[in-house]
């Protein structure tokens, strides 16, 4: 941007419309959405020319949507949902998927693990994955072509945005207000929720659960 003051759009790609977006390098990855024009999926963008956007991969993620991905390296970790037939209509399954990007051109699905339907938001921290579905699922993956669960916190509003910062998680939540899970000296798990609203602050409350 090269007058901050007054931003303006250099480029556009038509065609997609997107949940999420996250930048590597030269290359946009996009969470398609089902309302995209074309079908939903994980949609990379070569953005060196900013003027000149330019699509040059794509992984279909049809029918359902990409709901939200970062990247890291190669791989983008990636949560979504799928819908599927059932004896009583439509069901909704959610996903939690690696993709590896080494080729933008030509991208492939490694390892993936089922998560809730409602999985809205991923964050990142060495080697585990922390994805917000209602509650907090944790996931290892070590291993791209094997991502495992290791466990989930039940938090009493649904969450979503998750964001990692030092041992801490923070989560936004549909009360509007913050949750916060972290480890108290090393023991106890502690979950601080929104409490009653003062104004716009949230006065929180602590829980302890046993982790």
């Amino acid at each position: 941007m090269t007058l901050p003051t007054q931003p303006s759009v250099a480029g556009r790609l038509e065609g997609t419309v997107a949940n999420r977006v996250a930048v590597e390098g030269d290359y946009a990855y996009l969470a398609g959405s089902e309302a995209t024009l074309e079908e939903p999926g994980l949609v990379i963008v070569d953005v060196s020319d900013p003027a000149q956007p330019t699509q040059v991969g794509f992984l279909s993620y049809s029918p359902g949507e990409l709901t939200d991905l970062v990247v890291r390296a190669d791989l983008v970790y990636a949560v979504g949902f799928q819908f599927h037939a059932e004896a009583m209509g439509i069901a909704e399954t959610g996903t939690f998927q690696i993709v590896d990007v080494s080729n933008p051109s030509a991208p492939v699905a490694r390892g993936q693990v089922n998560v809730p339907a409602t999985a809205a938001g991923i964050a990142l921290l060495v080697d585990r994955a922390f994805v917000a579905a209602g509650d907090l699922r944790v996931i290892n993956v070590a291993d791209p072509d094997n991502p495992q669960v290791e466990g989930f916190l039940e938090i009493a509003q649904n969450t979503t945005r998750p964001r990692v910062v030092s041992d801490a998680v923070y989560m936004l939540t549909d009360a509007a207000g913050v949750v916060v899970v972290g480890r108290e000296g090393g023991g106890d798990l502690i979950v601080t929720e929104p409490g009653p609203v003062v104004g716009t602050v949230y006065m929180p409350w602590i829980s302890k659960t046993r982790g």
